[in-house]
């Protein structure tokens, strides 16, 4: 008798390239876990002392106000940016806590996840996976992503992230010819607005793009593009509402913002020179950016790392052109010729952050033509017979390698100085220590007065940054403290005491202040109360007598 054995079928074609295909996916999202785990641990570690802290102090409160829900703004401090990563900063801080850090791991983690979006975008253009990884490894040992663009808690250092998904979403729209991914593009792109109006400039690249690849695919003027501007329509709408309502009062204000900058810094009205001038700062910052170089005028020039960087840069936007992909040129090309217009300042910090959403862009080609040029020079060394042409191969392939060990590396050893450097005048852990002292000295219910002056005045041996009060009453209002901010004396201060009998409030005045010595105010105790450092702040209880 026969035994029936069972027929083993092969899997059909159709159902290896799905496996296939799940297989790549899982492979893409553990290096992109693996991107963002190193990446964390390259930003973690200065977070809340390097940069120090500036007006985005003031973006922070408005989060704070929003999380007790005080206000539901629809823009920001300034009212040309929206106020999303203002929700997103209280919705952190109702979640995980009412804390400084917190704020600015918002921050990081859009930093981070930017990282995965470059090797998801070299991915998308066709790169391969040790490609793709060397894109993200490039953003992660950026220092100028890593200090602005992953530290400070203003609204556009987050800008990179919704830029880079926007051409994310595009690229995968036109590489796959499915336009439904254009909505996602939209709406990325509206919030990458609202985050701040420069976000427009690299975003006029991507619509190029958009429309050129649309009109080769047949969508350029169908529904799918429609909804790609209901998406940018919906993801900006905050300011459109706002705008409505105000008659465009974020116009009038960037424009006052912008003309007070060029007043500042030309002291002359905008003209052909100052474009000129505006647009040779851009390309020294854009350097600076690319090398991670901390310098500032002349010693930029003299940085022979900014002109490895840029050579780099431009020889990869040159490859990518050739190979056709529009999207980067176009981006960088765009933000280049028009941000000067409206904006003059690109020191690395803090206003590296306006050249911010380039830099995976750019990285991106530059991986692709280190890929590119390895892949030839591997076909030439890799045949054993020794010959100019092998040695040729031989030494292009050690010169790609050593061009990609130093673009790793620089960048990481100048993020440790600089570091380094900013934590030998520690002023962030100095106004930390100074408010917990003075928290400590409050009793229950206790309102603390702050001097005005607090913004205008530093402890000696540190930078002069004009910021004090406003960390000062930021740290307490994230404690749930109350304060105040004031002009002192005599009858403001009289006024913001508290009337009821034996009521009692802390002020804190500027270390050189002669008041309240001697008292100026008929029946209040005035009691100084000791801290460490006494050169950041004189403190005083004033307590009404009985």
């Amino acid at each position: 008798m026969n035994r029936a054995f069972p027929v083993l079928h092969a899997p059909t074609a159709p159902a290896r390239r799905r496996v296939s295909a799940v297989s790549a996916r899982w492979q893409d999202l553990a290096l992109c876990v693996g991107l963002g785990a190193l990446a964390l641990w390259v930003r973690l570690p200065g977070l809340l002392d390097v940069p120090e802290f500036t007006d985005e102090t003031e973006e922070v409160r408005r989060a704070v106000e929003i999380a007790h829900g005080e206000l539901f703004p629809l823009v920001n401090v300034d009212s040309y940016i929206g106020a999303w990563n203002n929700y997103l900063t209280a919705a952190a801080l109702r979640l995980v806590g009412s804390n400084i850090a917190v704020a600015r791991g918002v921050t990081l983690a859009l930093g981070v996840l930017t990282v995965a979006l470059c090797y998801a975008l070299a991915r998308q253009l066709g790169l391969s996976r040790p490609a793709a990884l060397l894109a993200g490894a490039l953003l992660t040992t950026s220092g100028a992503h890593a200090i602005v663009g992953s530290h400070v808690a203003w609204s556009n250092c987050t800008t990179p992230f919704y830029t880079t998904l926007a051409a994310l979403l595009l690229e995968r729209a036109v590489r796959r010819g499915d336009p439904r991914w254009l909505a996602g593009a939209g709406l990325a792109s509206g919030i990458a607005l609202q985050t701040h109006p420069t976000a427009l400039l690299p975003l006029l690249g991507l619509a190029g793009y958009g429309l050129w690849a649309g009109g080769r695919l047949g969508w350029r003027w169908s529904r799918w593009t429609t909804q790609a501007g209901l998406g940018l329509a919906v993801g900006y709408s905050p300011l459109l509402v706002y705008n409505v309502q105000t008659r465009f009062d974020s116009l009038r204000h960037a424009l006052v913002i912008r003309n007070a900058y060029e007043e500042h810094i030309h002291h002359a009205p905008f003209s052909v020179a100052v474009y000129l001038d505006n647009l040779r700062s851009l390309l020294l910052g854009l350097g600076r950016v690319l090398a991670s170089s901390f310098t500032e005028g002349p010693e930029t020039l003299a940085d022979r790392a900014v002109w490895i960087a840029a050579a780099f840069a431009l020889a990869g936007l040159g490859w990518a052109l050739w190979r056709g992909w529009t999207l980067l040129p176009l981006s960088l090309l765009a933000t280049t010729l028009l941000l000067p217009l409206i904006d003059p300042k690109y020191n690395l910090v803090m206003n590296g952050r306006y050249l911010l959403p380039l830099l995976p862009l750019v990285i991106v080609a530059q991986a692709g033509l280190a890929e590119a040029i390895g892949r030839w020079a591997w076909r030439f060394a890799a045949p054993p017979t020794l010959g100019w042409r092998s040695a040729l191969g031989g030494v292009t392939l050690l010169a790609v390698l050593a061009l990609v060990g130093w673009s790793l590396l620089a960048p990481l050893d100048r993020l440790s100085r600089f570091e380094r450097a900013a934590m030998a005048m520690p002023y962030n852990a100095a106004m930390r220590s100074l408010a917990a002292q003075i928290e400590a000295a409050r009793r229950p219910g206790e309102p603390i007065l702050l001097d005005a002056r607090l913004s205008r005045v530093d402890p000696p041996g540190f930078p002069r940054i004009p910021d004090r009060g406003l960390i000062l009453r930021v740290l307490f209002d994230l404690a749930d403290v109350p304060n105040t901010t004031l002009l002192v004396n005599p009858e403001l201060v009289d006024a913001a005491l508290p009337k009821a009998p034996g009521a009692s409030a802390l002020l804190v005045l500027v270390p050189d202040s002669y008041w309240p010595d001697p008292p100026l105010l008929p029946g209040v105790e005035q009691m100084p109360i000791p801290i460490d450092q006494p050169y950041q702040a004189k403190v005083y209880r004033l307590t009404r007598r009985p």
